[in-house]
């Protein structure tokens, strides 16, 4: 009777073991998994019903090569679907596996494609429960499929760990912002928050090949546009990097693919004339290496559609005020230099600034007085600032001259600042800084809130900033007197 009873339960064990282990090697195995690191959408230049979704693949052979110092490659393929649902489905019939999204870290998006609004894709892509809440949204002024194809990590072997990156870069530069997918989600179905996306750049061939050419004679650039010849060739030939799939109702992908190449030198001049009205200086920061994208500005949305830019200080400000930034540098006007009298205080046109690296003290303190016709809206910053701009003449040692600095300071980001909030709230009508948190607590009811219209009264609203900056020399000592 022992015997039996032992005998049944070792096949109860064993048959449980059995059970546990068996899907590991069943069709949701690694190698019949197709793992997606990236999605671009685009519009359709042949049928605006459409859209043209491309996936970022990383090849997982080549994560298992050993004492391999080359980052692993990555192909991107693209389809032509009415849906991001759909397109997902043609993509797995094409791949012949199973395409996997839990590890996707960016979703791009085209500036064109944005315009129209983005709302059905990003309800879409929340309720797919492989997308991570934490995927980055990218806002491309050229194609999306031109981002993804442009992003070549520099220092990091995979491209998912420059991706992991993106929130280092918001919070220590204040060029970008952090936005994921799920923060945007949140601010959409929100009544307090008008969204801001981070803004991502493509440099155009051209800009890279006038900088290779600056640094060696005409025999080498010569064979360097030779070699770019043939990495073009091969980025769009059926070896490379990018591959179209045709949608259902069109069987030409060589028309497709032409078009799209088409449209991303239309989009990438674009951007110059829409930037130039719109304040945007996002080409300042033009960066030459070998990676063609950078993420620099803001992209605001009003409820899920496009609707304008910010520049890198204006990205600043905004997160200044969300207290997201930990650290950045700004350029204010020398006080030592005769050539700063008028008190210029434009960022890119004065040459002689000098540069200050700032930092939150504490969290800024907003308030609203509702009390009048026009909401009055306070901001109070609490700023540390170092000193980095020192040469032989400067005196920034001493105290009096301190205070000097730290007023032109406070005087630079008041004046930054409320340009800034005269833009978002008059020009762009669009609350990205969360404004209404604050005024809905004036009120008691739900109804008192509504009838009160905050949108209409916030274009109206007048905005007070007072700055506090402590300006330290960058300097071991510093004078008493």
């Amino acid at each position: 009777m022992k015997s039996l009873f032992k005998f049944v339960i070792i096949t109860v064990i064993t048959l449980i073991f059995i059970y546990a282990f068996t899907p590991s090697y069943m069709s949701r195995g690694m190698e019949n998994l197709a793992y997606v690191v990236g999605i671009g959408i685009d519009k359709n230049t042949e049928n605006d019903s459409k859209m043209k979704v491309s996936f970022q693949f990383v090849q997982l052979y080549a994560l298992g090569e050993s004492g391999s110092t080359e980052p692993p490659p990555t192909f991107i393929d693209s389809v032509t679907s009415n849906s991001i649902n759909s397109a997902i489905n043609q993509i797995n019939a094409y791949i012949g596996k199973e395409i996997n999204l839990s590890h996707c870290d960016i979703i791009v998006f085209s500036n064109d494609f944005a315009k129209d609004g983005i709302s059905t894709e990003i309800y879409s892509l929340v309720n797919n429960e492989d997308i991570r809440p934490s995927a980055n949204l990218v806002i491309s002024t050229a194609t999306a499929s031109s981002y993804l194809e442009s992003v070549k990590p520099n220092i990091e072997k995979l491209v998912t760990k420059y991706y992991d990156t993106f929130p280092i870069t918001s919070a220590f530069t204040g060029y970008t912002q952090d936005i994921t997918i799920g923060k945007f989600y949140n601010r959409l179905v929100s009544d307090c928050w008008d969204n801001t996306v981070a803004l991502g750049e493509v440099f155009s061939s051209e800009d890279s090949s006038n900088s290779e050419g600056k640094n060696e004679n005409s025999s080498e650039s010569n064979e360097s546009s030779g070699s770019q010849s043939e990495n073009s060739s091969e980025s769009t030939g059926s070896s490379g990097s990018q591959s179209e799939i045709p949608s259902e109702s069109s069987g030409n992908s060589g028309a497709s693919s032409g078009s799209s190449s088409s449209q991303s030198e239309n989009s990438n001049e674009q951007p110059n004339s829409e930037n130039s009205s719109s304040g945007q200086t996002s080409n300042s920061l033009h960066v030459t290496g070998k990676r063609d994208t950078q993420n620099v500005g803001v992209a605001v949305f009003k409820d899920d559609t496009l609707i304008g830019q910010l520049s890198e200080i204006e990205t600043i400000c905004h997160l200044l005020i969300l207290d997201e930034v930990k650290s950045s540098m700004i350029s204010v006007p020398n006080i030592n230099s005769n050539e700063n009298a008028n008190n210029n205080t434009n960022l890119n046109t004065n040459k002689n600034v000098m540069d200050l690296s700032i930092s939150p003290r504490t969290k800024p303190k907003i308030s609203i007085d509702i009390s009048r016709t026009t909401p009055i809206i306070t901001i109070d910053l609490f700023l540390d600032a170092n000193i980095l701009t020192v040469d032989q003449s400067s005196n920034y040692v001493n105290s009096k001259n301190l205070n000097e600095i730290s007023s032109a300071t406070e005087k630079f980001i008041e004046e930054n600042m409320n340009l800034y909030l005269n833009k978002v709230s008059k020009e762009l009508k669009a609350d990205v800084d969360g404004f209404a948190r604050y005024a809905i607590r004036k009120f008691l009811t739900e109804d008192d809130w509504y009838s009160y219209n905050w949108q209409e009264q916030y274009e109206k609203a007048e905005f007070i900033v007072n700055s506090n900056v402590n300006v330290t020399s960058s300097l071991l000592l510093t004078e008493l007197k």
